[in-house]
């Protein structure tokens, strides 16, 4: 790649970055008119669990899909995106399993109810096929795909939520539905175009596994 290509890849990844930072920080004030602080401190508090619940369920795969992109060369990257798939369903299991266990012993995470941990780790197992989605963008280089998908992923977000907070009056409640929604949305989306990218194949392997395990969960504390 020319350095040329290399400072147009670099501007596009800034332009789109400091859009979707920008986008939810210029919609602020809307929130916390109508929003309380109590409000506003609830769904802190929800997107700190959910980023803690994204490390756990992920276990920092998508970096070995990387790494096997880079090793392995595409032929053989859908076998490993599927078992990379098939340890986050085993972990997202896991994950609710013992969120259910203290619900029924009476500690409520964050304060909310069992339905509410569902709908964060379906969010984080959604967020984690996006992001692989994401990173093979940006490893064939094609910068615009991955800014434009994460862009509109943005918009989406914050119109849903507007609209449940401004015009249904749902709260907090609509603040993080509007999210839990659009991240499921595009998380399917994701799913749909790795699989007609050719990026999935079923081929269950128990070295991927182990490889994938070794690589991922020593990094969870540091995440």
């Amino acid at each position: 790649m020319s350095i040329q290509q290399l400072g147009k890849n670099a501007a596009i990844y800034v332009g789109f970055e400091v859009f979707n930072k920008a986008l939810p920080f210029m919609c602020l004030p809307i929130f916390t008119y109508y929003l309380s602080p109590a409000d506003m401190g609830k769904v802190g508090g929800i997107a700190a669990l959910l980023s803690i619940l994204a490390v756990v369920v992920g276990l920092n795969v998508h970096g070995w899909v990387i790494v096997a992109f880079y090793r392995e060369g595409r032929e053989s990257l859908p076998a490993y995106i599927f078992n990379a798939v098939l340890i986050l369903m085993g972990s997202a299991s896991v994950t609710t399993m013992v969120l259910g266990t203290a619900n029924l012993l009476g500690f409520h995470i964050g304060g909310l109810t069992f339905s509410w941990h569902l709908s964060l780790v379906l969010v984080a197992m959604f967020t984690f096929i996006t992001t692989i989605n994401l990173v093979l963008w940006q490893a064939e280089k094609r910068p615009l795909p991955y800014g434009i998908y994460q862009s509109v992923q943005s918009i989406a977000g914050v119109v849903l939520s507007l609209y449940l907070v401004v015009e249904a009056g749902a709260g907090w409640q609509g603040r993080i539905g509007g999210q839990i929604v659009v991240a499921i949305l595009f998380g399917l989306a994701s799913l749909i175009l790795l699989s007609r990218r050719g990026y999935l194949r079923p081929q269950y392997n128990w070295s991927y596994l182990t490889d994938a395990l070794r690589f991922g969960v020593p990094l969870v504390p540091h995440s």
